[in-house]
Formats: C-alpha cells, sequence, structure tokens
C-alpha cells in the first residue's frame, strides 16, 4: 500500500543549481542552491531564487550563502535545510508517506561525502536516500543508449566540478572528476576584470559576463558587453561600455579540465576509444573541432633540476625535493620522458626509477653547477618543460614568452625580504636575483601555502593566476612512533635523559635558536636544581651557527643543552618519537614540516605563532610569540607540567595529517607542469 502512495523524487544537488524531478511530472523546480540565514538566531530565511537576489545585497543580520562546494557538501545543517525546503516545494507539507530521493553526485566523491549527502537527504526528509553518478545521469537525460556495448563519452561541466567518463555496457570504463567549473570561472572572470580593468565585480555580474559573451574558443566575431562595477582606485561606481571578447586562450582552469578528459581516454580499451572517436567525428563542426584535441596523445619531455634532492644529508628544499619526485615516480600521468639532472650519480635513497624516467649526470668539478653546467644543457633545448623544485633557476632557462619551452619553478619562502637580518648578506642578494629571475621566466610558480602566494602577491605583485598552490605532504608509512628499542638506542647514543624537547631543522638564524635558547635557561632556572629536562637541537650548521654555539656555551644550563649535529631519518624519527614536545621558535617559514613529522610519530608541538605554522597546524599547538623569552619560558612551563595540555594539542594536530599527503601533492604538480608545456601541444582553442 506505502508503494502506491509513495512519491520517489530525483534531485541534482549542484554547486549552483538544484534541479528536482518528479515521474510522469519532469522537471518541475530548477532554481540556485542559494540559503539566506540570519547571523542572530541562525534561522533559515529564505531558498532558492529569493536567496540568489538577496546575493551582495544583505544587512550584516543576514548571509546569503551557498552550502555546497566544488559539487559536494560544505555546511551540512544549511543543506538539511535547503533539501527539506525543495522536498516539501516537490511533494507538499502534509503526506502519509515520506519519499525516496535519488541524489546525483561527482563521480569523485569520497565515502564520506556520500554519506553527508546520504545523511542529510534522509535528516530532510526522506524515507530513503540513494546516490548516483552524474555521468550515468547525464547520459540517461541526454538519451544515450548506456547499455549499448560501445563507447560514449559524456563531458558534463559543472558549476563545482567537471565529470567526464567513458560509459559503455550501462558501467562506467573509466572517469575523471575534477572540482572546477562554472564557479571557478566567474572567479576568473572578477580577477580578469580587475586586472585588466581596475573593476571590481560581483558575482552575478560576472556569471552575467560568461553567459553572454564568454567562450572557450576563439571567435572571429567580437562580442561586448556593457559592464558596471566599483572602480579600484577610486571606490567609486565605474562602467566600462564595450568589454571585448573574441575567446581567450585557455586559462589554468580549462586546460586542467581537458588534461583529465585525456586521462580518461588512456585509461579506456582502445576498441572503446576508437568507436567514442568515430562517434565525435559525425557530430557539428565547432564541437568536434574543440573535442578532438581531448585525443591528442600526452607526450611531454620534462627535466627536473635535482641536484637539491639528491644529497646524503637533506634539509628544506632538498628534503621537498625528494619526497616529491619520489611520489611522481607512482604516478602515470605521462607518456613521454623524465630526466632527472645532477652533477653525480644518484644517491642509494633513491628509489628504482620507473620506466620513462632516466638519471642524467652533468658532472662539473668547479662552483656553479647551476649557472653553468646546466646553463648548456638547457641551450640544447632537450626539455618541453623544465622544473626546478628548490628554486635555483639558471640564466638559460626557458622563458616566459617562449613558444616551444616552459619553467616551472617551486617558491618555498621569501623570508630574505621580510627578515633580511637573518641571512648573510651574500645569500640574501642572491636569493632576491633568483627570485626576481623566477617571476620574470616561469610559466607557473608553485608555492608551498596560501601565505607563501599572498607574500608572492603582496610584495612582488605576482599575477595571483600564475601562481598554484601545492602544499607539503607527509609520509605516514615512513613517520610513525618508532620502536621502544629505537627510542632507547637514540638516548645511549646521545646520553639524553628521559625528559627532553627536540628542535630539529637548521641551525641557523631564521630559527630564532638565540630566543629558544634563552627561553630554556629561564624555564630551567625556574624549575630549580635537580630538574631533569633537557633540550635538543639537531640539524647541521647555517648562518649564525658559531653566534648559536656561543649562546648555548654560556647559559647557566649548557649541561642540559644537546647540540648533536646533523642526523639521520632513522635518527630523527627515534628523537621526535622520544621527546615530551618539539619545539620550533622560528621568525619566519613558508610551511612547517617538521611540526607535522612531530604529530605523525606522536609528539605535540611548541611553535612562534606565525602565519605559516597557523596555516598548516591550525589549533594543533601551543603558539607563543618568537619575540619574549620570558612569555616563551612562561609558555614553556604550562607546555611541560601539563600532559592534558599537550595531549589536546596532540589529538587536533593528528586531525590534520589528512590533509597533507605527497600522493596528492605529485598529482597537483604533475597537472601544472601538464597545463604549463609548451603552447603548440598544449589543449588550446583555434579559429573556427
Amino acid at each position: 500500500m506505502a508503494n502506491v502512495f509513495q512519491k520517489k523524487i530525483g534531485i541534482d544537488l549542484g554547486t549552483t543549481t538544484v534541479l528536482v524531478y518528479v515521474p510522469k511530472r519532469g522537471i518541475i523546480i530548477q532554481e540556485p542552491s542559494v540559503v539566506a540565514i540570519s547571523t542572530i538566531d541562525k534561522k533559515v530565511l529564505a531558498v532558492g531564487k529569493e536567496a540568489k537576489d538577496m546575493l551582495g545585497r544583505t544587512p550584516d543580520t543576514i548571509v546569503a550563502r551557498r552550502p555546497l562546494k566544488d559539487g559536494v557538501i560544505a555546511d551540512y545543517r544549511v543543506t538539511e535545510a535547503m533539501l527539506r525546503y525543495f522536498i516539501n516545494k516537490a511533494v507538499g507539507g502534509f503526506r502519509l508517506f515520506r519519499p525516496e530521493v535519488m541524489v546525483a553526485v561527482p563521480g569523485g566523491i569520497t565515502s564520506t561525502e556520500r554519506r553527508a549527502v546520504i545523511d542529510a537527504t534522509r535528516a530532510a526528509g526522506a524515507r530513503e536516500a540513494y546516490v548516483i553518478k552524474e555521468p550515468i545521469v547525464a547520459a540517461i537525460g541526454a538519451n544515450i543508449p548506456i547499455g549499448s556495448p560501445s563507447g560514449h563519452m559524456i563531458i558534463d561541466i559543472g558549476g563545482g566540478t567537471s565529470e567526464m567518463a567513458v560509459i559503455s555496457l550501462g558501467g562506467i570504463v573509466a572517469s575523471e572528476s575534477v572540482r572546477i567549473g562554472g564557479v571557478k570561472f566567474d572567479l576568473a572572470i572578477q580577477e580578469y576584470t580587475r586586472r585588466k580593468y581596475g573593476l571590481a565585480i560581483g558575482e552575478r555580474t560576472s556569471e552575467d559576463i560568461k553567459i553572454q559573451i564568454g567562450s572557450a574558443i576563439f571567435l572571429e566575431d567580437k562580442l561586448s558587453m556593457e559592464v558596471k562595477g566599483r572602480d579600484m582606485i577610486t571606490g567609486l561606481p565605474k562602467i566600462i561600455r564595450g568589454l571585448l571578447c573574441r575567446g581567450v586562450r585557455l586559462n589554468y582552469e580549462i586546460s586542467t579540465s581537458s588534461w583529465r578528459k585525456r586521462q580518461v581516454c588512456r585509461r579506456t580499451l582502445q576498441t572503446i576509444l576508437n568507436n567514442v572517436w568515430r562517434k565525435e567525428r559525425g557530430s557539428l563542426l565547432k564541437i568536434w573541432k574543440l573535442t578532438r584535441e581531448v585525443f591528442l596523445p600526452i607526450s611531454m619531455r620534462l627535466g627536473v633540476d635535482a641536484v637539491a634532492a639528491n644529497q646524503d644529508m637533506r634539509t628544506g628544499a632538498g628534503e621537498y625535493a625528494f619526497r616529491l619526485l619520489t611520489a611522481m615516480m607512482k604516478e602515470s600521468s605521462l607518456s613521454g620522458e623524465v630526466s632527472l639532472y645532477t652533477e653525480r650519480p644518484l644517491v642509494a635513497s633513491w628509489p628504482k626509477l620507473p620506466e620513462g624516467w632516466q638519471s642524467r649526470v652533468l658532472p662539473w668539478p668547479l662552483p656553479g653547477w647551476s649557472t653553468l653546467r646546466l646553463n648548456v644543457e638547457l641551450l640544447k633545448g632537450g626539455s618541453d618543460v623544465f622544473f626546478f623544485p628548490a628554486s635555483a633557476l639558471p640564466w638559460w632557462a626557458p622563458s616566459l614568452h617562449s613558444k616551444k619551452r616552459a619553467s616551472v619553478a617551486t617558491v618555498h619562502d621569501i623570508g630574505f625580504d621580510r627578515v633580511p637580518g637573518v641571512y648573510a648578506s651574500s645569500d640574501r642578494r642572491r636569493q632576491r636575483k633568483v627570485l626576481r629571475r623566477v617571476i620574470k621566466k616561469c610559466a607557473h610558480l608553485i608555492a608551498i601555502s596560501e601565505f607563501t602566494k599572498s607574500e608572492l602577491v603582496a610584495l612582488h605583485h605576482v599575477d595571483p593566476a600564475r601562481v598554484s598552490v601545492v602544499p607539503l605532504g607527509i609520509d605516514r608509512d615512513r613517520y610513525r612512533p618508532a620502536s621502544p628499542e629505537a627510542v632507547l638506542e637514540i638516548k645511549r647514543k646521545y646520553h639524553l635523559s628521559q625528559n627532553y624537547f627536540l628542535f630539529i631543522s637548521r641551525v641557523d638564524a631564521k630559527k630564532n635558536l638565540e630566543n629558544l635558547i634563552r627561553a630554556f635557561t629561564i624555564f630551567k632556572e625556574t624549575r630549580g636544581f635537580g630538574d631533569p629536562h633537557e633540550l635538543v637541537i639537531a640539524g647541521p650548521a647555517g648562518f649564525g651557527f658559531a653566534f648559536i654555539k656561543a649562546t648555548v656555551e654560556a647559559s647557566p644550563v649548557r649541561d642540559a643543552i644537546h647540540l648533536i649535529g646533523p642526523i639521520s631519518e632513522e635518527e630523527k624519527i627515534a628523537l621526535y618519537t622520544g621527546a615530551l614536545g618539539y619545539v620550533n621558535l622560528s621568525w619566519y617559514e613558508g610551511f612547517g614540516l617538521t611540526p607535522l613529522e612531530a604529530t605523525a610519530c606522536g609528539t605535540p608541538s611548541l611553535l612562534s605563532d606565525i602565519p605559516a605554522h597557523r596555516e598548516v597546524m591550525g589549533e594543533g599547538a601551543r603558539y607563543v610569540s618568537p619575540k619574549a623569552p620570558d612569555e616563551i619560558a612562561s609558555a614553556w612551563k604550562h607546555f611541560a607540567e601539563e600532559p592534558s595540555l599537550r595531549e589536546g594539542h596532540l589529538k587536533k594536530a593528528q586531525e590534520r595529517l589528512g590533509l597533507f599527503s605527497w600522493e596528492v601533492s605529485a598529482k597537483r604538480t604533475w597537472e601544472i607542469l601538464q597545463g604549463t608545456r609548451a603552447p603548440e601541444t598544449l589543449f588550446q582553442p583555434k579559429a573556427l
């Protein structure tokens, strides 16, 4: 009886628009996925079109927001309220039987995100909730015979995600989901008008531009429209009459989507792919000319400056380069070859190079390998894209304006501009010259944190569109608590007590070790005779090491401070595991990898309150100002004496470990390198 009266509803829960379908009635609701909420009592005031009309026009007591981001739920409570509104509107507020609801979700959704959609739908009033992948729904809606034994490629570009899938015999043969869609295009348009016309526009205006004159391909005829916004200089209203568009060179978002489509093709059986190719040739001319580029083979010669990664004892940029490159080796994202350029054979810590990778040793007995020997190799033009993970860009690296080759470099930090006094003058001048060269020559820059990107934009006026953030990762298989035997062995080797605090990094002035030692001295003196706590400082010597060593020797508690020098990775993990806490009071960081390593080994952190530490660790650390040793010592005392405080910070830090993965960083880096390859082999628009 219930099945007779029970209604069935299909919902396309999009980032920008929600569609509701009822059998025999068709699509009965098509409204924006926007919710207006009162900031006073958190009450939902409006949903859908009414709420969208409020965007950018609400008082401080009302906020209009989109509860979905990149195709998945970003605000569970608001999404539940929105779903309840649409379900009630579709079947009526009063009903004897709750409906069954099927929700379309992105193909790349995770199990956690999938569960959130089901739970929210049930909480909104559904008797049962089901999810179905968007490419399948799109194929059914387009009346494509998905049950036939032939291949059909579906490209579904939505507001938050772009789905690409090859479907055959009712199932998905290969698919990719990239979280780039209409919303990202709107943001790119806003950035374009800001840079080119000095005009600040809102979300609705950028969407109107996209709809009326936006084009992913080059157009013979010019399109124009009138745009109203706010002048960035005067702050007054401004009108641009005749904003022109003939199609633009595909930006990073579109080229990334195209590259994803090629990945789908690579993983599809050739017999099915041939069938897709034949069908595409039979479609409209403009569509064929645009989509045929998807099927071009990906072949790229990538050169990598691997000299910093090819060290026996790596720190900083060298460790980043090694971890990233070894993770990239596991990704089958390239058809071509990768050459690792070094001045000596690869050290033993490198894994076996996979197919397509090769070591290129360029011997050079004199100083200046990068500026001289690598320059000669670059002049030969053996690579389409050259990647510099340690930022050391040679003079003759491929130029930004080169039509055949491109350079990509990672920028780790620009502390030499913010805190110049903690760098040697020669090193400071060298790094500034290198950064200027990087900004001038590179087609794209990789920043290891949002903070580093913001510094590049603020201090060097780099176009934000040229910078992508790819955070560092943590190797969870490698960094985990060491065995009790390993901890005992490391304590015996360096004559350490059971209660020691640890600092691991390059021992130089930038790390603020002077205040670290002074604060530890104050901490020890307040605890009196017989206090067991010790401080271990591990890492290679850097600028200002002599002064740091003299500060240790001048300390009244110098016997409790251990300067142990460079250590191996196995020793580092054992030291992390045995430490009472990890301490880093650096003046400036671009990221902050060592606190993550300590967290993975089960050790909480006491850190300087700087942007990079906050970005990486969130609430998972005890923060102190790096300037005042007295305040640091007081915080140190609480940190040492309150186990519950340390455990609380450690628990929060461990929750953040999942945000940082070398595998994810490697995939993101591959995407960037593919997107900045030689222009004539890039997916580009052409005049039709």
